[in-house]
């Protein structure tokens, strides 16, 4: 059902004839993208059927994967996935990007068709239903009536006004006024609202007592944050920075990422045969927290003058690093949680994932164009919105050669400043892995419940 309306919505966006019917289609498709990765998790797989599954591919970053395996193999199954979104991540927007300049930005969705419409096909043919599957026999039509919309539509808009608030502050408008400090105060006074809904739910709640209590899922949801919010805020600036200051084109540009894609997938590779093997994830957690947090320390340095070597070199240590991160939260959360609590544990580390993504790059956007803009309003004669406007790669092919020079030096600096949130997202996720217990995959599940 995921993949059907992930279709439906990329037919609405394709086909699109305005920008109001476009931004419903990417709502539509957004939905079906997220049950397919919330899907993929909560869904056991065995081995046989992994090798079937880890090829289908989605441009939602996923393959279907079914069945069950022991929790000491699971490892495996989850860094391929992850990383295999992570390296979609990378390489979608190039494809992109190929499709807007040479054919149509329309493309972009009409090829989800053909890879969605193979992905079901494959599922109504080799998916089973687990024998061992829990559940219960209660009727569709009541299990929805059990979910809190009121909490949730309250909690989503809290999510809409504090990237609302991030998005504009410093940029558009000051932080002092009313149109930053109105989205800020309604997001958190709809968050309280949803705390005092929440609460009295107990275990019925969106997320159960028992998980938040649950102190190795709690901090599994804020290392994946501050994970995915590292991995997108270089994803989004080094193709910039590489336009912007090595002057590289957008296929040159993606080209120059390919260092992430070998270290992300040798890690990928790696982390979940080494987990299954000694039992234990909060190491390579650790090791990929620091080896980020280091990545990002050399990136936040690059200059002008910075060599292919360097900038190759830093890229794959960093992508090794996020390659052993950003998959761990899904095994130590199942790892930490008992049966019945571990789909609502997955979805909840999946939206943690998402809206770390979308702060990050609220945050640090806002960090490049506030320095970007503070610069380039002191260069004599130049219109600084309209600089912004046109981005690095358009606007610096109308810039005097006398000029071009100085430019660069503010993109590379507005650049590099932006990488610091990345550097404070990988220490806040390496806090957060070195708080969690040591749970072993090769025993029975721990459960624990922040009690010593």
């Amino acid at each position: 059902m995921a993949v059907a309306i992930l279709e439906i919505g990329s037919i609405v966006s394709a086909s699109a004839p305005s920008s109001a019917v476009f931004i419903v289609g990417r709502a539509i498709a957004g939905c079906g993208s997220s049950g397919i990765l919330n899907g993929v998790f909560n869904v056991s797989v065995s081995l046989l059927d992994l090798a079937r599954y880890a090829l289908i591919p989605d441009f939602s970053c996923v393959s279907a994967i079914s069945h069950t395996v022991p929790l000491r193999w699971r490892p495996i199954c989850n860094s391929t996935v992850g990383g295999l979104e992570c390296i979609a991540m990378i390489v979608a927007p190039v494809i992109g990007g190929a499709l807007t300049i040479y054919v149509t930005w329309r493309w972009c969705f009409w090829l989800n068709l053909p890879v969605g419409g193979f992905t079901m096909i494959v599922i109504i043919l080799l998916f089973k239903n687990a024998e061992n599957q829990q559940g219960t026999d209660e009727p569709f039509l009541t299990k929805i009536k059990q979910i809190n919309i009121v909490s949730l539509l309250i909690f989503t808009g809290s999510v809409v006004y504090l990237l609302l608030a991030l998005q504009w502050g410093g940029t558009t408008c000051r932080w002092s006024s009313g149109r930053v400090i109105a989205p800020l105060v309604v997001a958190a006074v709809s968050f309280g609202g949803f705390i005092a809904l929440e609460m009295p739910r107990k275990d019925d709640a969106t997320i159960p007592r028992s998980v938040m209590l649950n102190r190795t899922a709690g901090l599994c949801l804020v290392y994946a944050f501050c994970s995915s919010a590292a991995f997108n805020i270089v994803d989004y600036f080094l193709p910039i920075w590489f336009q912007a200051v090595k002057g590289a084109t957008a296929a040159e540009s993606g080209q120059m990422l390919l260092p992430s894609i070998v270290g992300l997938s040798v890690a990928a590779i790696s982390l979940g045969f080494i987990v299954s093997t000694i039992g234990y994830y909060t190491p390579l957690m650790l090791l990929g927290s620091i080896m980020m947090a280091i990545g990002f320390g050399f990136l936040t340095g690059f200059t002008p003058r910075t060599t292919s070597s360097a900038w190759i070199g830093w890229q794959v240590m960093f992508s090794i690093g996020i390659g052993l991160a950003f998959p761990q939260p899904w095994s130590a959360t199942q790892t930490a949680l008992d049966a019945k609590d571990i789909p609502v544990g997955m979805t909840a580390v999946g939206f943690s994932i998402s809206i770390g993504a979308a702060i990050s790059i609220s945050v640090s956007h806002n960090i490049f164009t506030n320095l970007l803009r503070q610069a380039l309003s002191s260069v004599p004669g130049l219109e600084v919105d309209n600089a912004i406007e046109q981005g690095a790669t358009g606007f610096l092919k109308n810039v005097p050669v006398s000029e071009k020079g100085h430019i660069i030096d503010i993109y590379n600096s507005a650049v590099t400043r932006a990488f610091w949130a990345g550097v404070a997202a990988a220490c806040v996720g390496l806090v957060a892995a070195l708080c969690m217990k040591w749970n072993s995959v090769k025993g029975a599940r721990q459960i624990d419940t922040g009690e010593e």
